[in-house]
């Protein structure tokens, strides 16, 4: 208890002066607070002097460990135990392996050592350092942001160095690490050349990530994370994103000399965390001009196509050149006629669409800017914008057979504006759905469908369908019924109505085990996929009835009868 309350006013009160001052001068009774400010002023004022180094072997006193060794040897060489024994000291540091002999030694010292943890302790995750410099060593290394994060494209270990990466690999999976390459190039096309070759010969890409005034770094085009730049609401095309949400450490580094122009290059061809896959890896610059001066002197699509898949082998990129990649190309270098009117895409638009008002048979059925109102079209909004699209082929193929099937579908997300596209089919001879009109809106709502309806029927006339399909969403159908007949028959598309189904299933607020859940799902899709009508007739009735009569299911059994 007596060293717990020592050690508190020393770490406590020591600079507020209220120290216990329990040593006493016995001279002049003055008090200090440690019995070596009591001898040091005994020896200062008083001329006095204390002699705690004694003899073993006499009543021999001094001050001083060296005269008390001198008296030994001098007085007492023959002694069994001619010098003192010192006992090791008592205490010592739980923060370093340094001992004392005294307790309030020991207690300063632990005063530095708190204090400098407490002036390097981590702000996020409140660790303590012994000093500044090791502290932020730790928060650089261990809070860093996700973008300073380097994971191991083989087993997923993340790392904040990159060096600290490029060792892993060494180490862990050295069957997988290839020697780096040291390179020097004469001129920048000279470079060019051999990483085109190289890119080609290892089906890989690499991608300017830095740049300074002599030192570019390339990495691999699929390393890194897929970052959405539309707010999550755009489907990834089919292939999938190049990114591979982890770090390819393959990379090429050049560095240019300044006095002697040469490019010292640093090749590191290891790749981890993906394969060598035609279908991420896009055509390179000279390709690319080789195709767009086909496409400027006239050639067709189609033979160029069919040139390319004759001349060039499976294993190269530019085998599986798609009728995608050449209206990309067309684009990119402006041709045949797919230049951009305006940065600004509403503009562009806008200009488009007065061409096509312009030609001697006009495709627009009904056009409508945001932010203006048209006397024609009242029930729409002020931000409303719609777009109605149909050519002549297409007009005169609905006409052909229209009468039979008519298929409504939209698709949502594929662009940045969100603009919604709504597809008219038909049912051709060879039962193939074609597409026979569109329509672009920013929503989709009654009325809107009607207007696009009735700009229809003034192109085609009056037309009786045989059966109407589209999504559970009545807007559709109800539009169509306002402006042409009631068919006979209204389909719904089995996709959409298994979603629907599995929806309601799940989401009640009945809670439904996950067999029961299964078993429920089979029976609807039996009755979906039956073709049978007295059979089918069965199955639903037998259906009903298990579901209303059970109570986890009495819920969806309601749904089921009132909508379907």
């Amino acid at each position: 208890m007596k060293d717990e309350l020592l050690e508190h006013n020393i770490l406590n009160h020591a600079e507020a002066g209220n120290m216990p001052q329990k040593y006493v001068c016995q001279i002049c009774d003055k008090r200090f607070s440690s019995l070596s400010n009591c001898r040091k002023h005994q020896k200062d004022i008083h001329g006095c002097v204390y002699l705690k180094h004694k003899c073993t072997n006499c009543e021999f006193s001094c001050s001083n460990t060296n005269e008390l060794l001198q008296h030994t040897l001098a007085n007492h060489a023959e002694a069994p135990n001619p010098l003192p024994v010192q006992s090791p000291p008592a205490y010592a540091c739980p923060y370093c392996e340094e001992t004392f002999s005294k307790f309030v030694a020991l207690i300063k010292h632990k005063k530095m050592h708190l204090i400098s943890r407490t002036r390097s302790r981590c702000s996020i995750c409140k660790k303590s350092f012994s000093s500044i410099k090791n502290c932020k060593r730790h928060e650089k290394n261990f809070h860093a942001k996700v973008s300073r994060k380097f994971p191991c494209g083989e087993c997923k270990i993340v790392f904040f160095i990159k060096s600290h990466l490029y060792q892993h690999i060494k180490d862990i999976h050295p069957n997988l690490m290839k020697a780096d390459e040291k390179l020097i190039f004469n001129s920048c096309s000279d470079f060019k050349n051999w990483k085109t070759e190289t890119e080609k010969r290892t089906l890989t890409s690499y991608v300017r990530r830095a740049c300074s005034s002599s030192t570019t770094v390339y990495i691999c085009h699929r390393s890194g994370y897929y970052k959405s730049k539309s707010k999550g609401i755009r489907h990834i095309k089919l292939a999938g994103t190049r990114k591979i949400n982890s770090y390819c450490p393959a990379s090429i580094t050049v560095r240019k000399c300044q006095e002697s122009g040469l490019l010292n290059v640093t090749y590191f061809p290891t790749h981890l965390g993906h394969n060598s896959d035609i279908k991420h890896i896009g055509l390179c610059e000279n390709e690319k001009e080789k195709i767009a001066g086909q496409l400027i002197t006239g050639v067709p699509a189609a033979y160029i196509l069919s040139e390319i898949a004759e001349t060039s082998s499976p294993t190269e990129r530019l085998a599986v050149t798609t009728a995608q990649d050449l209206r990309n190309i067309s684009k990119k270098y402006q041709i045949n006629g797919n230049t951009i009117r305006n940065e600004n895409d509403v503009l562009s638009v806008e200009a488009w669409i007065h061409e096509m008002m312009a030609l001697d048979k006009n495709p627009i059925l009904l056009y409508k800017l945001p932010g203006e109102m048209n006397a024609e079209l009242p029930d729409l909004e002020k931000n409303d914008f719609i777009l109605g699209f149909m050519n002549e082929a297409q007009e005169e193929i609905l006409k052909i057979y229209g009468s039979e099937v008519i298929c409504i579908d939209s698709t949502h997300g594929t662009n940045k504006y969100n603009i919604q596209l709504t597809s008219v089919l038909i049912k051709d001879d060879n039962w193939e759905g074609f597409p026979v009109t569109f329509l672009w809106s920013n929503r989709q709502h009654q009325s809107v469908f009607t207007y696009f309806f009735q700009k229809v029927k003034e192109r085609i006339g009056s037309l009786k369908i045989n059966s109407f399909m589209s999504d559970d969403y009545k807007a559709f159908y109800n539009a169509w019924c306002s402006v042409f007949s009631k068919p006979n028959f209204y389909l719904l598309c089995d996709w959409h109505v298994k979603r629907a189904l599995k929806k309601s299933l799940i989401s009640g607020s009945t809670k439904i085990k996950n067999e029961k859940v299964t078993e429920i799902l089979n029976r609807l899709f039996e009755l979906i996929n039956e073709t049978d009508k007295t059979t089918f007739i069965t199955l639903l009735n037998v259906f009903k009835i298990n579901i209303l009569n059970d109570p986890d299911t009495f819920q969806f059994g309601c749904y089921f009868v009132e909508n379907y």
